[in-house]
């Protein structure tokens, strides 16, 4: 037996490409071959999206349809992601996702308004993101979804018809069967319908009994009722999320927009000596009570400086932001820019004082409260944005905190009842020129019913059922029908 030489320390390169050696020792020094990738496989299954897009659309007939909205759009969208737990394969846990969505349907439960809807549908569609994509992918993905909302359902219907490939929709049985049938039946049911008009011992052989009480019209807009809620669910049940990113990162190269260490120099020297001056006229006219022009009271001073001063502030956070990456030109640039953020912060503080004194001569509104709410937070925000400066943080940090502000911010104030406040405000504090303005009071009914007791125009809000309950709401009816019950026994006394 002839023995095989095994020569040591040649490269296997050498081995695997050398014609010289036996076709045996060749294939041996062969390295493996690399196992074939398994694609993943991140479409929802069709059948069980199918079934739980007919149970939602049940369920959807029997809480809205004919019904007014309130409670039941909060158990809806909790139903919605309850089936996509169901459906969708599950990626990034739970828990997390189900205490956010959790937590996004209280505002709704609290007051059916824009806000409260708008933060259901916002925490709807991030908890099925995080659902289907986990924590690391969850700002792409949600907002995938969140484009994906208007046209999915679309996309899918016509893609399914038509038979051609979906990301979603994968070809199966029931989509075959309804290609090979719709055409016959429905071409069948006109045809039949024409035969009957023409025939009249055909329409004798039919019992048409059962058509006599049909209500086209109250058909026809149910089914564009379930058509509409479908092309509104179905992508939370067939969302995909986004492949992950695997390309190198490339940064992206910075506008300067004529922002350089010189422009950024003169820049801050010219604003903060400009706001400098407002700062002391401020101080002059408006807390010292110095004389204005004729004509002018101090009210509408400060009317007419509010909202001006609080969009200059807005406007030097944006050029702090900007000028940031110029600020290690020169040492004294970052002192510069604390000063004219501390003068801004000054100046938010003026708009606020500015806006108290309107509203203890002029009455609160909707608008003027709403405008001292967004001034504290741009205060924190300029004060956000000076510690980013000065601890040179990521812009990451930034973002967090201040999305989180502003988000936090709109969540509490979906649980005030803004309009108790204003009418009690203003029927207890007489505008110097108008007195109180009923009118406007009661126009905040019925939310304000508390605070209108004794008036004629105090109603308690209408609560149909269960599906439009409201806690505010049911709240206000209470504490209205106790305060009228103790108005009554006082009288009887």
């Amino acid at each position: 037996m002839i023995g095989t030489m095994t020569v040591r320390g040649v490269p296997r390169g050498l081995l695997r490409d050398a014609w010289w050696l036996s076709e045996e020792v060749a294939d041996a020094v062969k390295p493996p071959a690399p196992p074939a990738p398994v694609a993943a496989d991140r479409r929802p299954p069709l059948t069980r999206a199918a079934i739980a897009l007919a149970v939602l659309l049940a369920l959807g007939d029997l809480l809205f349809y004919g019904h007014d909205v309130g409670l039941s759009l909060a158990l809806y969208a909790y139903a919605i992601f309850a089936a996509s737990v169901a459906v969708l394969p599950n990626r990034g846990g739970v828990v997390g996702p189900a205490a956010l969505m959790f937590v996004a349907g209280l505002p709704v439960i609290e007051h059916l308004q824009a806000l409260s809807v708008f933060l259901l549908a916002g925490g709807l569609i991030t908890s099925i993101a995080w659902l289907r994509a986990g924590s690391s992918g969850l700002a792409r993905s949600a907002l995938r979804l969140w484009a994906a909302l208007p046209v999915a359902g679309v996309l899918d219907g016509l893609a399914w018809a038509m038979d051609r490939k979906s990301p979603r929709v994968a070809p199966g049985r029931w989509r075959i069967l309804a290609l090979n049938w719709a055409v016959p039946l429905g071409g069948g049911m006109v045809l039949l319908s024409l035969l009957v008009q023409a025939n009249p011992v055909l329409e004798g052989w039919l019992d048409l009994s059962l058509f006599e009480d049909w209500d086209l019209e109250e058909t026809l807009l149910r089914l564009m009722f379930w058509t509409g809620l479908a092309l509104v669910v179905w992508p939370f049940l067939s969302f995909t999320p986004p492949a992950p990113f695997l390309g190198p990162h490339r940064p992206r190269a910075r506008a300067t927009l004529g922002f350089n260490t010189a422009s950024v120099a003169n820049a801050l020297i010219v604003f903060n000596l400009l706001l400098g001056l407002q700062t002391l006229m401020d101080i002059a006219l408006l807390w010292g009570g110095g004389p204005l022009p004729e004509g002018m009271s101090h009210a509408n001073y400060a009317r007419r400086g509010a909202y001006p001063l609080l969009v200059t502030a807005l406007l030097a956070g944006g050029f702090a932001l900007a000028a940031r990456p110029h600020l290690g030109g020169r040492k004294s640039l970052s002192a510069l820019m604390m000063i004219w953020l501390a003068q801004n912060v000054l100046l938010t503080a003026s708009a606020a004082y500015r806006l108290w004194v309107y509203v203890e001569v002029y009455g609160l509104t909707y608008l003027r409260l709403h405008a001292a709410i967004w001034m504290g937070l741009v205060a924190v925000g300029l004060v956000l944005i000076g510690w980013f400066i000065h601890a040179r943080r990521p812009a990451a940090w930034l973002v967090l905190r201040g999305g989180g502000l502003a988000l936090v911010t709109l969540y509490i104030c979906a649980f005030i009842n803004f309009a108790q406040i204003i009418a009690a405000y203003n029927l207890t504090h007489p505008s110097q020129d108008r007195g109180v303005d009923l009118s406007y009071a009661c126009s905040l009914a019925p939310m304000a019913a508390v605070a209108l007791q004794g008036q004629t125009c105090a109603r308690a809000p209408h609560i149909d059922g269960w599906r439009d309950w409201g806690f505010r709401s049911w709240r206000v009816a209470r504490l209205l029908a106790a305060g009228e019950g103790a108005y009554e026994d006082t009288r009887g006394r």
